[in-house]
């Protein structure tokens, strides 16, 4: 279905599908799964490249879109979804992102450290070990950059290296991320983070659950006029909401419990929050 597409086709796709490689995305498509839909490798490998992967045209096309919808996503050693170099617009909607980039075990995120099993009060060597093994790779859920309007709606984002992961988007556009579970990721649950532009601009992240992260619950670098509401952010490693070099953002009437339990993040390095909500200043990110 992928090869014979055309742009703008909508593919339906049920029951388990596993793959063997990566599948690029060449031009806008919208695939819709049922329940029980999956597209996954058949096994986490550090070695498995992304299960989806755009990287933009050249010059740059900003005009592609893609729609994401009642999806499950599995084991991809790096993301799941690595939509970058431009495009006009994603959702990404009701879909399931588990053990993207970690198989899920060697660390809990939610416990103190058992035998052969690392946790919160694990030492800095212990996590730089577990970050080093085949266990982990340098992938996560989904990793968005440069999107001109986003929305990241209803989804299970479960047990990645990273969880929600968007890199200069909204920028002369808009982007909601809204009623997402994040919880139990080695890295940040929701991160709004800058390339090479200054960040995120005009994103709405309201209502989302962003717990037991091994970092940050909310982690936001760079960017102007963003916005978080109604979050409930609990038992995250690291701060509930940690800021670099941000402007016109407003943080209201969010949950913030029981964060900063370990003075370092999963992969063992320090912890860049020591308060429940940390702002900082120490980057020029903003022009």
């Amino acid at each position: 279905a992928m090869a014979s597409s055309k742009p703008l086709d909508r593919i339906f796709v049920k029951g388990e599908n596993n793959i063997t490689a990566e599948i690029p995305l060449f031009h806008s498509l919208s695939l819709y799964g049922i329940d029980g839909t999956t597209i996954k490798f058949s096994s986490y490998v550090s070695t498995n490249l992304n299960i989806f992967k755009f990287v933009g045209y050249q010059p740059p096309d900003n005009t592609v879109k893609f729609i994401f919808n009642k999806i499950l996503f599995m084991n991809a050693g790096k993301y799941a979804l690595n939509i970058t170099g431009g495009a006009a617009a994603v959702d990404i909607i009701d879909c399931g992102f588990v053990n993207n980039g970690w198989n899920g075990t060697t660390l809990n995120t939610v416990l103190p450290a058992t035998t052969n099993v690392f946790g919160y009060d694990s030492t800095p060597g212990e996590l730089q070990g577990f970050y080093a093994s085949t266990s982990v790779s340098d992938g996560g859920a989904m990793n968005l950059e440069n999107i001109t309007n986003i929305q990241i709606i209803g989804n299970r984002v479960l047990q990645n290296m990273r969880g929600i992961k968007i890199v200069d988007c909204g920028i002369d556009g808009n982007g909601f991320i809204t009623r997402n579970v994040s919880a139990k990721n080695i890295d940040s649950g929701i991160y709004l983070g800058l390339g090479a532009l200054s960040g995120c601009e005009n994103i709405t992240v309201l209502m989302n659950f962003s717990a037991y992260n091994a970092n940050n619950g909310i982690l936001v670098t760079g960017g102007i006029n963003n916005k978080f509401s109604q979050n409930e952010v609990n038992g995250n490693w690291n701060g509930g909401f940690c800021a670099w070099s941000v402007a016109n953002t407003t943080l209201r009437d969010c949950g913030l419990y029981d964060n900063n339990r370990s003075g370092y993040s999963g992969i063992g390095n320090v912890s860049d929050a020591k308060a429940s909500i940390q702002i900082n200043e120490n980057f020029s990110y903003l022009d």
